[in-house]
């Protein structure tokens, strides 16, 4: 089922793109490089000036936080695409107001300022 422009979240769009890029940032090292170097940059020579800034860049900014932002955006697209003409109480959210609710959720959950016991 194809669906229009209008159809889609353009929010949720662009940050899973961003969490796409930034997935594809931390596995180019992966990808170019031998594993050893993922951890280490002076396995494979990388060690001085920009090379150093930008491994540190992808461990510290970026590294991990990709993944679990997608994985939240995909939580959010699932919730979306509920039916809101549930019955019940469930039919007073529109999907929309529970995808907020879910990221909102999350955010804080990553964040650290809600802490949610695991089962």
């Amino acid at each position: 089922m194809a669906t229009t422009s209008s159809d889609r979240i353009f929010s949720l769009d662009m940050i899973r793109g961003v969490a796409v890029m930034g997935i594809f940032s931390v596995n180019v090292i992966a990808f170019a490089m031998i594993e050893a170097a993922y951890f280490n940059p002076p396995a494979y020579g990388g060690w001085h000036g920009a090379d150093l800034g930008l491994w540190a860049t992808n461990m510290l900014v970026i590294d991990g936080k990709m993944r679990t932002l997608f994985s939240m955006l995909f939580g959010a697209s699932t919730v979306y695409m509920m039916p809101s003409t549930t019955s019940g109480v469930a039919s007073n959210f529109s999907s929309e107001r529970a995808c907020q609710i879910h990221c909102s959720c999350r955010f804080l959950t990553l964040a650290g300022v809600i802490w949610v016991r695991p089962l």
